[in-house]
Formats: C-alpha cells, sequence, structure tokens
C-alpha cells in the first residue's frame, strides 16, 4: 500500500491527509497509522518533493548568477579577475535551473538510507516484523517538518525582492541565523546552518515512530535515532577541526 500509487483512493487517501495534520499535532497517532498501513507514503513524499522543487527551482531560476557566483569563490577562498567571473557566471547561468532538482534527488536518498538504517536496527534489536516500506513510509511522515523551513525560505526570498540574498540565509528555523548569525565564510557555519528547528524536530519525531512502530523503550528509541545525527555531526566537526 504504501508505494501504490493507484491506493490513493478514498479512505486511504482521506486517512494520509488525517496523518499529515496529526504529525504535527499527535504524531503517536500518525505513526499508528504508519503501523498499522492505514495511510500511504506517496501523499507525504510527493508533499515534500513538489515544494522543494517549486522553492528551489525557483530560487535558481531568479538569482544573479554573477552574485550567487561570486558568493561561491568566496566561500572556497579562490580569487578571480572581473572578466573570468562573468564569464564562469554565464556558465553557471545555464546550469542554475538544474539546481533545483538536486535537493530532490538528495532527498530521496537520505530517505531511503534512513529508511533502511531504522529496518536493519528494528530487525535486529527489536520483535517488530515490519518490511522496509513501512519504514519508508514512517520517514515520509517524520520528515514533513521540513516544510516549515521550506516556507521561510519562500517568504525570505520573496521579502527581498531585487536583493541578492544567499540561499543558506533564508532558513529562518536554522540556528545559525536564529543565535548565531556567522557569516557564510565562517567554517562553522555550514553545519551550524544544517542544525535547525526542523531537523531537531524532525529527530524528535523518528524517535516517537520508532517507539510507536516496534514498542521499544525511550532510551532504546533515542539511543538508535541520535546515533547517526552524532555520527554525521561528529564527523562533520572532526573534519573541520582537521
Amino acid at each position: 500500500m504504501e508505494f501504490c500509487l493507484t491506493s490513493l483512493k478514498g479512505p486511504v487517501m482521506n486517512a494520509s491527509l488525517q496523518a499529515i495534520v496529526d504529525t504535527y499535532t499527535s504524531p503517536k497517532q500518525a505513526f499508528a497509522q504508519v503501523r498499522d498501513q492505514h495511510v500511504s507514503a506517496w501523499v507525504p513524499l510527493l508533499l515534500i518533493l513538489v515544494s522543494t522543487t517549486a522553492v528551489t527551482t525557483w530560487y535558481f531560476t531568479s538569482v544573479d548568477p554573477q552574485a550567487f557566483m561570486a558568493e561561491q569563490i568566496a566561500l572556497s577562498g579562490q580569487t578571480m579577475s572581473p572578466e573570468e567571473l562573468a564569464m564562469a557566471s554565464e556558465q553557471m547561468a545555464g546550469f542554475l535551473p538544474f539546481s533545483g532538482v538536486m535537493p530532490v534527488l538528495f532527498l530521496l536518498v537520505v530517505y531511503a538510507l534512513v529508511a533502511l538504517y531504522l529496518h536493519m536496527v528494528a530487525s535486529v534489536g527489536t520483535d517488530a516484523e515490519l518490511k522496509y516500506g513501512r519504514w519508508f513510509s514512517l520517514v515520509c511522515y517524520a520528515f514533513l517538518p521540513s516544510l516549515v523551513g521550506l516556507i521561510t525560505i519562500a517568504v525570505g526570498y520573496a521579502m527581498a525582492g531585487d536583493r541578492y540574498v544567499s540561499f543558506a540565509t533564508l532558513d529562518l528555523t536554522s540556528l545559525n541565523n536564529l543565535v548565531l548569525h556567522w557569516p557564510q565564510t565562517h567554517p562553522w557555519t555550514g553545519m551550524i546552518n544544517a542544525l535547525s528547528l526542523s531537523n531537531l524536530w524532525v529527530a524528535l519525531l523518528l524517535i516517537v515512530g520508532f517507539k510507536t512502530l516496534t514498542g521499544a523503550s525511550w532510551g532504546g528509541a533515542i539511543v538508535t535515532v541520535l546515533i547517526p545525527f552524532v555520527l554525521l555531526f561528529g564527523g562533520w566537526a572532526a573534519f573541520i577541526v582537521w
């Protein structure tokens, strides 16, 4: 049911839409629907992918390519003459429209890997006998808070008008934009940008979801979900330091 588009009819569609609402207001109830296979993964997945594609494509097809290229050069620590910058900007202008698709591909890979990880841990460490599709469905619903960050990006970019704004500075849920306000050239800014309230919300939902689907203890669910986050950000921090 999770992957069949033809199943998006009547009760399944209604249950999936209600589960989207419940993910924000009553996540245990939403994940119980996922566990019992009453909802489809396609509804939240398409919602997230279409929204992400719309926002990123809007940004990359309308942003000033020369200003964008100048920022990328500054972040890389390189220098270019005005003539070289102009030439690089022309080349970048042809590539930018396709940049809106890259985040979608990235999300699909992340969702698949997170679902695979949870599936493997649950198969080995719990008595839950759930197929991979159930875990992929959980991930699709648990990542719904990412829409909050997308909304802040869209609103911020609309308010910027003709002024160039870095894409990374538009997510008002990021720790950097909320508290630290470090420049984009700071070595730790990339990691701090990734530490957003929406991502923390996703982590909390994954904890609740894992417990709901497996019946694991809160401690077991917390450790299971946080291990990849600790490894990711710990490795990122080590790379910056070294």
